[in-house]
């Protein structure tokens, strides 16, 4: 009877354990596993209950028939030999129903404890479900919170990085066309420096070697200045490429998806 009793309470601290574990649940996938563990034991000791209910009834219905057949006994001799009754009140026999007619009382008083028990287990498990959906469907709320986020993630980095693809090719279009109109200026103030030169020619040779000086350092300084303009703009699209690598390294490291 102890045995089965200390099933029962068992059975029930268990299932406050759990409780209490339910109550320190944050949603996280690995304490759902340990959680499902403590269900599983739970639902071990919860399977013995059955078989210790039937050993506390077939224990208390022998009781019972014993002291069913005592009784009848007693009341048999009582009725035959009135005499040989006071006797038997006062010997084993009497004592004998009096210790089954307590030990039938004990089992009820047991019976009895074991429904509360197993009320409250009952109790128990409710609150476990109730708390067992509560967590499950905070866990759904947090997944969708999860999934928009990263899309929301995705679509910001992609946008960025469509943005810095966008100027990096106009860059490149802007450094092309510079390139050119810089050819060109430069051919054009060539032949005009050519036709001064031509048309003072007849002032003397001083003039026109000056002259071609001149025309000499202007050109130096235009092909400085576009080669300071070319090399600025390498490094602009240099650092743009830069940044572009280091979206496409977050994005794996990340695991988001363009």
């Amino acid at each position: 009877m102890e045995k089965e009793m200390e099933i029962f309470i068992e059975a029930a601290e268990q299932l406050q354990a759990l409780k209490a574990t339910l109550a320190q649940q944050q949603g996280s996938s690995v304490r759902l596993k340990g959680l499902a563990d403590t269900l599983e034991q739970v639902a071990v000791q919860i399977a013995k209950i059955p078989t210790g209910l039937s050993t506390v009834l077939t224990k208390a219905e022998a009781v019972e028939q014993r002291v069913i057949a005592a009784t009848s006994k007693v009341e048999a001799l009582r009725d035959g030999i009135p005499a040989i009754v006071e006797r038997i009140e006062q010997s084993d026999i009497g004592k004998t129903v009096d210790a089954l007619t307590s030990d039938i009382a004990g089992s009820r008083n047991d019976l009895k404890a074991f429904r509360e028990s197993t009320s409250k287990i009952d109790e128990l498990i409710q609150q476990f479900r109730a708390s067992n959906d509560a967590v499950f469907k905070e866990l759904r709320e947090d997944s969708s919170r999860v999934i928009e986020a990263q899309e929301n993630v995705n679509a910001s980095v992609y946008a960025l990085r469509s943005e810095l693809l966008a100027k990096l090719d106009g860059m490149e279009k802007r450094i092309v066309s510079t390139e050119q109109w810089s050819e060109k200026s430069i051919g054009a103030t060539g032949k005009a420096f050519e036709v001064v030169a031509t048309a003072l020619k007849g002032a003397g040779e001083r003039q026109s070697a000056a002259l071609q000086v001149v025309q000499s350092e202007l050109d130096a300084m235009r092909r400085q200045e576009m080669a300071d303009i070319r090399q600025e703009l390498k490094s602009i699209s240099a650092l743009m490429l830069q940044h572009g690598a280091a979206l496409e390294a977050l994005s794996k490291k990340r695991g988001f998806s363009f």
